[in-house]
């Protein structure tokens, strides 16, 4: 099976063979080759696949769109939050003046 590239089926036979006959030579070397090759192939995906993540993200432009509008709108958000602070306190100071106003009325009809 080593032979045809059934790497992990060949290992699980040659570690039944070395199990049921300790002194056999062959089947140990042959493992030894076996697990080899599998730590090899295992190493070959794992550089694969991390040069398949490597590198700019293909979502990119998208996300950089995402992140720009999220900008605007927080910019939007605090222009607007300012503003209502600001009417806020127009309000109050319009409300103080008249009830002055309306204090200064009632002290002169006194």
């Amino acid at each position: 099976r080593a032979r045809m590239g059934e790497l992990s089926d060949a290992k699980a036979d040659l570690t039944a063979v070395c199990k049921a006959d300790a002194r056999n030579r062959d089947a140990r070397s042959e493992l030894a080759a076996v697990q080899e090759r599998l730590a090899a192939a295992k190493e070959a995906e794992k550089e694969k696949l991390s040069r398949l993540f490597a590198g700019k993200s293909l979502y990119a432009p998208e996300e950089r769109e995402v992140r720009r509008k999220a900008a605007e709108q927080a910019k939007r958000d605090r222009e607007r939050v300012a503003r209502e602070a600001a009417e806020e306190e127009a309000l109050r100071a319009d409300w103080r003046r008249e009830c002055e106003r309306l204090r200064e009325e009632a002290r002169s009809e006194r």
